[in-house]
């Protein structure tokens, strides 16, 4: 098998489907781990394969074609490639097939209703109405190649940024400019969409994050990097970032003047946001995990355990109180959070442990390691229920929200020999 590029699971939590380098996607049966089928090849390596929240359609993206395929039968019904026109408003396409030439698709985004999809190809914007498809708008407002684009999650617009260093955000309804934001010196990697669709947080190249009304490109925040992670809680009223040192950053979206920077005595590792935003949970080399508040930014919390780094940290979305942390020690640990009790600790693997993710109502945990193993756990008891020898590396995995089904991407390693 040919390298990974994306990866996504059905929420029938039945397949898994997996991009390729060689331009191919294969769809996966979960339960028996055969290949159900292999889809067409692309242009070019497919870079993202996206499920749409009642799988009702799968979409791979590869080379200068995005491809739609009815999921629920899996058969392809458009091969669509959006063409360059000139005009830069309202576009309805007659036919299923437009030519780019070799421009690639840079990016794209799906609205939060499964309804429309984005894609970038070259200085343009293409809106696809998903369930015909077909392209309802084309739009050309941007100078130089665009590099991001975000849909707002009440669909009213897309914002998009580029490379000529500005995000254009336009209306969904008439396809025209709503504003553009001005505000950066470098090229635009990144942008993204509030979940109150009034704000938008963009990121440049130097490391510049800026925060700013939609409706009038009004600067409310600025946050200058270098940083290598970014999250935003989900409440929205606070991002963090670290660029990978022993200091880590928590801002307020709301306020200005409210910045905190936490640290530890070595590098962050890791951190993660509890699911109710009231705290965020970093991981160091020094051996400790520290609970910080998101408002205030005090420390609320030293776990301290572990005999090595750690490396990964993960919590529970229904059970407030549990943490669960992997180390360079082999082991995990179960916290509490609010006690800084040790609950549990898991031990099993024969290697450090690289990466841990929790079922939805945190009865169950999935743990990675350089042993090339996954190992099931039940948090309760602190049991191992299972363990999975991969014999190959793996770089990522995911879980369904249940833990009944696991989605791994290996890493092939290919030695030259000598003849």
């Amino acid at each position: 098998m040919e390298p990974v590029r994306g990866m996504c699971l059905a929420n029938d939590s039945q397949r898994a489907i997996v991009g390729c380098e060689d331009t191919k996607a294969l769809i996966y049966d979960m339960h028996s781990g055969r290949i159900i089928r292999s889809l067409p090849p692309n242009p070019g390596s497919v870079t993202a394969v996206y499920c749409t929240d009642d799988d009702d359609f799968l979409i791979t993206v590869g080379g200068n074609k995005i491809t739609f395929y009815s999921f629920r039968n899996e058969d392809s019904f458009a091969h669509l490639r959006p063409k360059k026109r000139k005009t830069s408003r309202h576009i309805c396409a007659q036919k299923q097939q437009y030519n780019v030439g070799n421009v690639p698709i840079t990016c794209f985004d799906i609205s939060r209703d499964s309804q429309l999809a984005a894609t970038a190809t070259g200085r343009s914007v293409s809106i696809w109405q998903l369930n015909t498809p077909e392209v309802t708008m084309t739009l050309n407002y941007h100078s130089a190649p665009v590099t991001a684009v975000s849909f707002s999650p009440n669909g009213e617009f897309v914002a998009s940024g580029s490379e000529d260093k500005s995000v254009i955000v336009v209306g969904l309804t008439l396809g025209i400019v709503v504003t553009t934001f001005k505000g950066h010196a470098a090229i635009i990697h990144s942008v993204v969409a509030m979940m109150d669709s009034r704000r938008i947080l963009s990121a440049d190249r130097d490391g510049l994050l800026c925060v700013w009304l939609a409706d009038s490109a009004t600067l409310l925040q600025t946050v200058q990097g270098p940083y290598k992670y970014l999250a935003v809680t989900n409440n929205m009223k606070f991002a963090v970032c670290t660029n990978g040192d022993n200091s880590l950053r928590i801002w307020s979206l709301t306020r200005e003047d409210e910045k905190y920077n936490v640290s530890h005595s070595d590098e962050i590792t890791c951190f993660v946001i509890t699911v109710d935003s009231l705290y965020v949970i970093t991981g160091s080399r020094d051996m400790s995990l520290k609970v910080w508040q998101a408002t205030g930014g005090k420390l609320a919390q030293v776990l301290v355990g572990h005999t090595d780094a750690v490396t990964c940290v993960a919590v529970s979305v229904t059970n407030k109180n549990q943490v669960i942390s992997g180390s360079k020690d082999c082991n995990l640990i179960v916290w509490d959070l609010h006690t800084g009790e040790e609950i549990h600790t898991l031990a099993g693997h024969l290697a450090q442990v690289t990466c841990v993710k929790i079922s939805a109502d945190g009865t169950t945990a999935v743990s990675g390691s350089d042993d090339k193993t996954l190992i099931v756990w039940e948090t309760k008891r602190g049991l191992a229920l299972t363990s999975l020898q991969l014999h190959v590396p793996f770089a990522r995995f995911d879980i369904t929200l249940e833990c009944s089904r696991i989605l791994v991407s290996t890493i092939i390693i290919l030695k030259k020999t000598t003849p």
